[in-house]
C-alpha cells in the first residue's frame, strides 16, 4: 500500500512545486542563523523528491520522517528525534527543547512540538486560527514575516 500510495503521489505531482507565499524566504533567512530539520509524519522519499523540487534540501540537515518513529503526532517522538540529530551537529552547548522554534500547520503538529517542550509557531494553512490556538503564536500566513520579530515574541521575555 505504500509503495501504490507513493507511485500515485509522484505521478499526480506537477513539474512545479508551488510553496506557501514566504516559506522559501523564511527557510533561507532562518538556516543563516540556526540549524534546521524537519520532523514530519511523510514518508523519507516523498519530503527528499519535494525538498528537490522547490531546491532546498540544503538547508535541512537533519530529516526525520515517518518510518524513523515509531509513534507519530501528536506524540513528540518526531521533534525530540529531530533535537537529538541537530545536537549531534551543532558544537558547544545542546540546544535544549525550550530553545526550538517549531513551525507547524497541523493541529497534531502543533501538540507534538508543545509536547516535547518547544515553541510553536502555527501557520493557518491547512486549519483555521481558531484550531490551532494551543501554539504559542498562530498566523495565517508566512508572507512578510519577520523573523526576529517572531524570536522576541517568542523567546525574549
Amino acid at each position: 500500500l505504500v509503495e501504490r500510495k507513493a507511485h500515485y503521489f509522484f505521478g499526480t505531482l506537477p513539474d512545479a512545486v508551488a510553496l506557501f507565499p514566504g516559506v522559501e524566504g523564511l527557510i533561507r533567512e532562518a538556516a543563516e542563523k540556526y540549524p534546521l530539520a524537519i520532523a514530519s509524519g511523510a514518508l523519507r522519499e516523498e519530503i527528499e523528491f519535494l525538498l528537490g523540487k522547490v531546491s532546498l534540501r540544503e538547508f535541512f540537515p537533519v530529516v526525520v520522517a515517518a518510518e524513523d518513529v515509531v509513534r507519530g503526532k501528536p506524540d513528540p517522538e518526531a521533534y525530540i528525534i529531530a533535537l537529538a540529530r541537530l545536537n549531534r551537529l551543532v558544537s558547544g552547548r545542546p540546544v535544549r527543547p525550550s530553545e526550538c522554534l517549531v513551525v507547524e500547520d497541523s493541529r497534531h503538529g502543533v501538540a507534538a512540538a508543545t509536547a516535547a517542550g518547544m515553541r510553536c509557531l502555527a501557520v493557518a494553512n491547512s486549519y483555521t486560527p481558531e484550531e490551532l490556538t494551543s501554539a504559542h503564536l498562530v498566523l495565517k500566513s508566512l508572507e512578510r514575516v519577520d523573523l526576529q520579530q517572531i524570536i522576541e515574541a517568542l523567546f525574549v521575555r
